[in-house]
């Protein structure tokens, strides 16, 4: 069968239309494979079409050829639906997944620098604080201290007045008794007595007390030894008076300070106690700074991993997207090459067998039916998000 016949301007442009675009890198290697093994072999049918010498095995062998791309084809959009439900689904939960991962992490990044600001607000209070509470601590002590030197100065010249006024007291019984046994008889020492009597007099302060005593020991006629006894007996009940009074006097300073003491040690305890609970805030809150600032860091940083594989995740589910809309729209240009050829070949050398027109009708179909279900619907509204200027899309939705 020898036929010589010109092919379309048009059916020309789409076949290098679609070899040029078989040429783009954004193909992967299994499905640009197949689809650069189908433009191949059209290619030879076109070679063999454009032949001048087209006999019955040709024939023949151009129809298995056909029937062979149409199988091809069928296989392909199989597989190729099959990658892109799960590409689709994978695309859909990275992105989802990375999303969430992220929204966490700076969930966890804000809540532990919410914890840190909190830790380091309390270590910076406790640092100012404790140098406070350690000087009053050093204050109270040394209040303490002099309390303790004044009270033991109190007691010391207290005891010292009271033994002068114990041997004021047993001076003058010694007095009395010499007085009324001896007489004021200079010969009998009775006037170192009296110097004696002024000295210790002179020390408890009672001389205003022996004034009346001395006048009467000096009465130039004979002193009243009744009226010299009471004189000294009265002397002598104002003086342990006195010693009762200052013994009230000491035991109620005592109270005071007793008092003073304790409330001073329960300060001193308080105030220690408060030291070493600042302390301790001090090391834990230190503690705290430097587990919330790895929480921190670690979460800053795993955001910053997750944003990085979202964009990449992103980059390459674009990249399918695209290599998917150009995939289909290749495919659906063959399958319209194919129709063309057989209406060629039907017209200018024999009539094609009518099972390889069902099965091109069949899958054309298929892929018609696939590029307006649903499924690739929302893939295309999936494309329209990650890439809205997508004008291979559009194009292919409207048709």
């Amino acid at each position: 069968m020898k036929t010589m016949f010109k092919i379309s301007a048009l059916f020309i442009l789409t076949l290098f239309f679609i070899s040029s675009i078989l040429s783009l890198k954004i193909v992967s290697i299994d499905i640009k494979f197949s689809q650069k093994h189908i433009q191949n072999q059209l290619t030879q049918i076109f070679m063999q079409l454009e032949s001048s010498d087209i006999t019955p095995l040709n024939f023949t062998q151009l129809q298995n050829s056909l029937q062979s791309i149409i199988n091809e084809i069928k296989l392909s959009q199989d597989r190729h639906e099959e990658i892109i439900n799960r590409m689709y689904s994978q695309c859909l939960g990275e992105d989802l997944f990375r999303k969430s991962e992220v929204k966490f992490s700076n969930e966890t990044s804000e809540i532990g620098g919410e914890t840190l600001s909190k830790c380091q607000k309390a270590l910076d209070s406790a640092n100012s604080h404790l140098p406070i509470l350690e000087k009053a601590k050093e204050e109270y002590n040394e209040l303490k201290s002099s309390k303790i030197q004044e009270r033991s100065s109190k007691e010391n010249k207290l005891l010292k007045l009271k033994n002068e006024l114990s041997d004021s007291n047993q001076f003058l019984n010694n007095f009395l008794y010499h007085f009324k046994n001896v007489g004021p008889n200079p010969s009998s020492g009775f006037i170192e007595l009296k110097g004696s009597l002024i000295t210790h007099m002179t020390k408890i302060g009672k001389l205003k007390e022996l004034f009346d005593i001395l006048i009467e020991l000096n009465n130039k006629t004979q002193p009243n030894t009744s009226k010299l006894a009471q004189m000294i007996f009265n002397l002598k009940n104002n003086i342990v008076a006195e010693v009762s009074i200052l013994s009230l006097e000491d035991k109620k300073e005592e109270n005071n300070f007793d008092k003073l003491k304790a409330n001073l040690d329960l300060v001193i305890e308080n105030n220690e106690k408060m030291i070493e609970t600042t302390k301790s805030l001090i090391i834990s809150m230190k503690l705290c700074v430097t587990k919330q600032k790895t929480i921190v860091f670690s979460a800053i940083n795993k955001s910053t991993r997750n944003e990085k594989l979202m964009k990449l995740a992103d980059i390459t589910c674009k990249d399918f997207a695209r290599e998917f809309i150009t995939a289909t729209n290749i495919r659906k240009q063959q399958l319209d090459s194919i129709k063309e050829m057989t209406n060629i070949i039907n017209q200018r050398i024999g009539q094609i067998d009518l099972v390889i027109l069902k099965n091109l009708e069949k899958i054309s179909s298929e892929v018609k039916n696939y590029i307006n279900n649903n499924i690739f619907r929302k893939f295309l509204e999936y494309v329209g998000i990650v890439e809205a200027d997508n004008i291979r899309g559009i194009a292919l939705s409207i048709k």
